[in-house]
């Protein structure tokens, strides 16, 4: 039960960023997804609209620790160092 709890939790995390960032393009540029996606990468920000899009995982994370949901809430942290691992990777590359 721990292990799945642990794992829930970085697909919460991980999943949240992801739809984080895609409401990011959608409310706040006039783009589509895909063109927005598309011109984020051309002009280096994908890395920044990840990080932006992290900010979901502070609710999920919040909301976990109410529940007492701890090792849920560990693997959403999880989730943000890996996140952070591939922005730090995005910005070198």
């Amino acid at each position: 039960m721990d292990k799945t709890d642990f794992i829930l939790g970085l697909l919460i995390g991980l999943t949240g960023a992801l739809a984080g960032s895609f409401l990011f393009i959608v409310l706040f540029t006039n783009y589509s997804v895909m063109d927005g996606l598309h011109i984020i990468r051309q002009t280096g920000q994908i890395s920044k609209v990840l990080a932006l899009g992290a900010i979901v995982n502070l609710v999920a994370f919040f909301i976990l620790l109410q529940l007492k949901k701890d090792l849920m809430a560990r693997g959403v942290v999880l989730s943000m160092i890996v996140i952070t691992v591939i922005t730090l990777v995005l910005q070198i590359l």
